[in-house]
């Protein structure tokens, strides 16, 4: 078994904890998980790249698993990291609200920072880097001076960039940790030519729940699963379990909430991306009633990321030989085609792995030279390319 077949595998396995709600795994659950720990070399490495270390900690524990020594004391210090830093977060981000509040200004938090407050079994459990803040985007400036006031490192442009959706992020060292801060103004990178996500359109969906005491407001569960499921499915990173967790999360949480016949209507490629991350991640009856396709977990090569160009840069892959870098680029697995494009599992693979895919490798510099040099995206590359 070669070093990117065991990680496949060991990803695979480590799935069985990428669950928000932590309770006794089921059986078959509790074996991979068990076969995780007697495989895996590197276990804290894995899990922290992957963002599940609190995760998995706690189903250990919850479900009775043997640890070794070493790999107790390693999970055991990366929950107590994890919990303090999600303790440290929930306070300045109370203060945030505060301030924006008394500033009469609307925010959304997006993503971690709200998904840890909301489906998670506590916050601890819900790594992140940042914080992400959506705001309309006449606020985003004084947003951003607000941030300085409280503290923050944080740099004001003179007037908002029409090219990026967030303002340069603020950081605030407490207690020997940096806590930093995003502005948005949009969802979508304007320079890639998506349509600019109107603010007044997604607050009156909007969510609410508490942090520290105070009233916070997220996207509506619609409007969450959709831009978790655009963030996950990103060419150039490498995909997270965390981010899977995130999604097979909200969609088991909010079955009842979300409007499934809508999402296929007019975002089919949403239920088809939820459907993949569910072979790997179980995903509630209810939920599997709505898609109408029931995850499978024979599909082939399942938790297998895009390991091709440009991700990887050209150098590496020619060290892997032509053969196999041309493989990597262009045929990449079928779990991860459909993935990425959002084709279900009721429709053929064959159009998106010998047209579509092909297609988008050999047109990227066409999306990426605009970007390097400040031009519109093409409106036929946006078309094909974008959903």
């Amino acid at each position: 078994m070669n070093r990117r077949t065991g990680h496949i595998a060991n990803l695979r396995l480590l799935a069985a904890c990428a669950q928000p709600s932590v309770a006794p795994l089921a059986e078959e659950a509790r074996a991979r998980l068990h076969q995780f720990f007697q495989e895996c070399s590197d276990v804290g490495t894995l899990v922290e790249t992957h963002g599940v270390a609190p995760l998995l900690y706690s189903h250990a524990r919850q479900s009775s698993l043997a640890l070794s020594p070493s790999v107790k004391t390693t999970l055991q210090a990366l929950y107590l990291r994890h919990r303090r830093a999600s303790e440290i977060r929930s306070q300045v981000l109370a203060e945030i609200l505060r301030a924006f509040r008394a500033g009469g200004i609307d925010v959304l938090i997006l993503k971690g920072a709200a998904l840890a407050h909301t489906i998670y079994a506590a916050p601890g459990l819900r790594p992140m880097r940042d914080m992400d803040l959506l705001v309309r985007e006449t606020d985003a400036t004084r947003a951003q001076q607000l941030l300085a006031a409280s503290g923050f490192q944080a740099t004001t442009p003179n007037e908002v960039s029409d090219r990026h959706k967030h303002l340069p992020v603020a950081t605030r060292r407490i207690q020997d940790m940096t806590v930093s801060v995003e502005v948005h103004h949009d969802l979508n990178e304007p320079y890639m030519g998506r349509r600019k996500v109107n603010f007044d359109e997604l607050y009156p969906n909007r969510s609410a729940f508490d942090v520290g005491g105070e009233e916070a407001y997220t996207l509506g569960p619609d409007d969450t699963l959709v831009h978790l499921c655009q963030h996950g499915t990103y060419l150039l990173e490498p995909l997270k379990l965390i981010w899977c967790a995130d999604i097979v999360g909200v969609a088991n949480t909010y079955v009842e909430r979300i409007d499934w016949a809508q999402l296929k209507r007019n975002l089919p490629w949403v239920l088809a991306t939820v459907a993949m991350f569910g072979c790997l991640v179980p995903l509630s009856t209810r939920v599997k009633e709505r898609l109408g396709t029931t995850p499978t977990s024979t599909l082939h090569h399942i938790g297998d990321d895009f390991d091709g160009w440009p991700r990887v840069s050209w150098k590496r892959l020619r060290s892997r030989g032509w053969r196999r870098a041309v493989g990597d680029t262009f045929f990449p697995g079928e779990w991860w085609l459909r993935l990425y494009y959002g084709v279900s599992l009721a429709r053929s693979i064959h159009w998106t792995r010998w047209v579509h895919h092909p297609l988008l490798i050999l047109t990227w510099p066409a999306r990426v030279l605009p970007v390097m040099r400040e031009w519109a995206i093409p409106a036929w590359y946006r078309k094909i390319f974008w959903r």
